[in-house]
């Protein structure tokens, strides 16, 4: 009866409200809707509304998408492809001209720290939540951070001992550095065939994936280790807000992580599948410290200072 008179006062202050603002408070209602009933509603809720928008970036998410929908088969997930970046100028864009069509996103954080800062990004929580780590956490659970890998040294370990492999950043900035316009899984073969003996960014699942395989790679971690994160996030004026909880639950969900998992990613739940390698190391997660706008600006100085510059 409590639960159900709690919910039944949030609907009525949703009505109750201004036109132009009842979806935004439906969507926060739904997104932060802790009942035991809570299940029951959103499904009940995703029936009606029969599908949802999400920007996200590539196809890997494709198999997580196949699963979803044959877990909520009355749910189509539609997507609109873009990179991080983009999407985000995107999104702005269409909520200043009155177009608020996007449900979710699984994005680079990178991507949602300007939507957020716009007001785009409805906080949310979830029962999922109490199996992530509290860092891959926006502060004001703007988004969760739902797959990831870690940039470090990579090298062959033929041509060069273990020992011998972490070098000082500063070090590197003397040397005859080439920048190679390449994926990282490229970069992994040209490790292997020993045309590159070491890169000090290289992700860690692209050289376990070879090592795997019987190539000759290592990979070392100097220190702290930046991690390269997507997130889960739903949108303000989300039209479908049902079907974009069921979908942020299912990311975030054992089930979900695990199928990252099987796609070469790590996760930052703690009791996912395998053994998440990020266990192992100290994770920055950057996005999600305050002054992260200001420190990449800090960042990127001391990149040219070294390797463009060489202000060493």
């Amino acid at each position: 009866m409590r639960r159900s008179a709690v919910l039944g006062l949030a609907m009525l202050a949703t009505l109750a409200a201004a036109p132009g603002t009842r979806a935004q408070l439906a969507v926060e209602t739904i997104a932060n809707y802790a009942g035991l009933d809570r299940q029951m509603i959103l499904e009940r809720g995703a029936r009606r509304e029969r599908s949802l928008l999400l920007y996200t970036t590539g196809t890997q998410i494709k198999p997580l998408i196949d699963r979803f929908e044959r877990k909520y088969s009355y749910v189509k997930v539609e997507l609109a492809r873009a990179s991080s970046a983009d999407t985000a100028r995107k999104v702005i864009e269409e909520y200043r001209a009155g177009f608020e069509k996007v449900d979710a996103f699984e994005l680079a954080s990178h991507g949602l720290v300007v939507p957020r800062d716009e007001g785009i990004l409805q906080p949310f929580r979830s029962p999922e939540l109490a199996a992530f780590a509290i860092e891959a956490v926006e502060p004001a659970r703007h988004w969760v951070v739902v797959r990831e890998s870690y940039t470090g040294i990579g090298f062959n370990t033929k041509l060069l001992p273990a020992e011998r492999a972490p070098e000082f950043v500063r070090k590197l900035g003397t040397q005859n550095i080439r920048i190679y316009n390449l994926t990282g899984r490229a970069l992994a073969n040209l490790m292997t065939a020993g045309e590159v003996v070491l890169s000090p960014t290289i992700y860690n699942s692209h050289v376990a994936a070879s090592a795997e395989k019987g190539a000759p790679l290592g990979w070392h971690s100097p220190g702290p280790v930046p991690v390269t994160d997507s997130g889960v996030a739903i949108a303000r004026k989300a039209p479908h807000p049902h079907a974009a909880m069921l979908f942020v639950d299912f990311l975030m969900s054992k089930e979900g992580q695990v199928l990252y998992q099987e796609l070469g990613y790590d996760s930052p739940r703690t009791d996912a599948g395998k053994a998440s390698a990020g266990a192992k190391l100290e994770r920055l997660y950057l996005t999600n410290r305050p002054n992260y706008i200001r420190e990449y600006e800090d960042w990127a100085k001391l990149y040219q200072d070294v390797f463009v510059r060489r202000r060493i």
